[in-house]
């Protein structure tokens, strides 16, 4: 059976209230592990901690090392409660691959040690890349018409 660490998150009072609270999220991740067969060891638990970046949130860096370091994997009731930033999310993600620990999002059913959990983590990868190459042209384009509509650039009509 394998080793597993869940970590679950809220941003706000609010949401805690209104969205997914901490009690329901470790509900969740309990249930998960139960029906996948997986050994439960400890829930890191973030409240309150709004970040736009894992550099924002001490006790996930904690847990991805723990987790790195004991060979355990790692569960999330949703993607989001973990990563709020994609380069965050694949770089961990192919971290935790590259030490044969797995990840797993119930949301989104993503669990990296089957090759469809791969796959999927591929696609996001390259959804996330479209994203940017998507939002960069915008930018430019954006760019080039506030230029073509400044004061200082002249059109000479005859």
């Amino acid at each position: 059976m394998q080793k597993v660490i869940g970590y679950v998150r809220v941003s706000t009072i609010g949401q805690a209230v209104e969205g997914i609270s901490i009690d329901n999220q470790i509900e969740k991740i309990k249930g998960y592990c139960t029906l996948n067969d997986l050994n439960l060891i400890r829930i890191i638990r973030d409240e309150g901690i709004s970040a736009k970046n894992l550099s924002g949130r001490p006790k996930a860096q904690i847990m991805i090392q723990q987790a790195i370091k004991s060979k355990s994997g790692l569960v999330v009731y949703k993607l989001d409660r973990m990563f709020r930033n994609t380069i965050d999310a694949l770089t961990t993600i192919n971290q935790l691959d590259k030490a044969g620990v797995s990840f797993h999002s119930i949301n989104e059913k993503l669990d990296t040690t089957s090759a469809m959990g791969k796959f999927f983590t591929t696609m996001l990868a390259a959804l996330a890349e479209l994203e940017r190459n998507v939002i960069s042209e915008r930018t430019r384009s954006e760019e080039h018409t506030s230029e073509l509509q400044s004061p200082d650039h002249l059109v000479c009509r005859l």
